[in-house]
């Protein structure tokens, strides 16, 4: 059984958020989806006033939000919010600096999409 906290995922399609929902419920994980990094810092927002379990611990930010704002935006306004909040940089770009060097553009870790639910739940076991 994982670690306490909660798991967000922000991504703005719908299907990734459903199957990675999917993903950490079957691992036991509780979670939490975002379209965009305005909701994701509303949702980490209200969960600093919850017990410590029932917070977000780890946050899975899509770079590419053509719509809204992205997870670099975002990590960095979540960074300051909780600043022990565990930041992982997603994206189908393996081009992106923030995949490749996750630490130097303020996130713990990265993963690519399509996420492998075994490499997704090991990364959040690490995570967490």
């Amino acid at each position: 059984m994982p670690d306490s906290g909660v798991v967000l995922v922000m991504d703005d399609e719908d299907f990734i958020r459903e199957i990675a929902g999917e993903m950490l419920l079957d691992a036991g994980f509780t979670y939490a989806g975002a379209a965009d990094g305005e909701e994701a810092v509303r949702l980490v927002k209200s969960s600093l006033a919850s017990p410590e379990g029932e917070r977000i611990s780890v946050a899975v930010l899509d770079l590419t939000v053509p719509t809204g704002m992205g997870g670099l935006e975002a990590a960095g306004i979540l960074r300051e919010l909780a600043p022990d909040i565990r930041l992982v940089a997603s994206s189908g770009f393996c081009n992106d600096p923030a995949m490749s060097n996750p630490q130097e553009n303020g996130f713990d870790a990265s993963i690519r999409k399509p996420y492998r639910q075994d490499e997704f739940i090991a990364l959040l076991k690490k995570m967490l």
